[in-house]
């Protein structure tokens, strides 16, 4: 029972020091992962975070298992704005009327729907923007999250509640 307070101990401690621009510790579910990226052999021998290891009949691989599964978040309510959709983008604006904004804020929130967008959504490569509203969570702490890591902050839609499609305004160099 020592030992394994002791390991607590350690993995809250470290967990204090996770750098910035990384996941800290705190942000995921599970123990182990917790554990992993605290004491800082993620990636290593002992593997990522949030993955699992699958055997089928391609063999052995690690797959993700989801950012509901991996990460801790805030409550459902009720959230509006600006989403802007792109192949391998997701940029959520909350509050925002229109997609002109600074170039920071354009890697800040990553938009994850858990159900399929309603119509007028389009997945065909291009950059859309839409004025939407529905109900979902933020992730609990700040982070890595979305495509490569380069959102700041994530949040799961549960249930879209409008979507409609508005004029992209041009983007801001960053």
């Amino acid at each position: 029972m020592l030992q394994k307070c002791a390991l607590l101990a350690a993995v809250v401690l470290l967990a204090a020091c996770s750098s910035p621009e990384r996941t800290p510790a705190a942000a995921y579910r599970h123990f182990w992962d917790r554990a992993l990226v605290a004491t800082g052999l993620a990636g290593g021998r002992f593997g990522l975070p949030c993955m699992e290891r699958v055997h089928d009949a391609t063999g052995d691989y690690d797959t993700f298992i989801g950012n509901e599964a991996c990460y801790r978040f805030m409550p459902a309510r009720r959230m509006q704005g600006i989403w802007i959709s792109e192949f391998e983008g997701s940029i959520f604006l909350p509050g925002a009327t229109s997609s002109k904004v600074e170039p920071d804020a354009l890697s800040r929130i990553w938009l994850e729907p858990h159900t399929p967008p309603p119509a007028p959504f389009k997945r065909d490569g291009e950059s859309h923007v839409y004025r939407i509203e529905f109900v979902g969570r933020e992730s609990l702490y700040p982070g890595s999250y979305g495509h490569m890591g380069m959102s700041r902050d994530l949040v799961l839609v549960e249930r879209f509640l409008k979507l409609s499609e508005i004029e992209q305004a041009p983007r801001p160099r960053p």
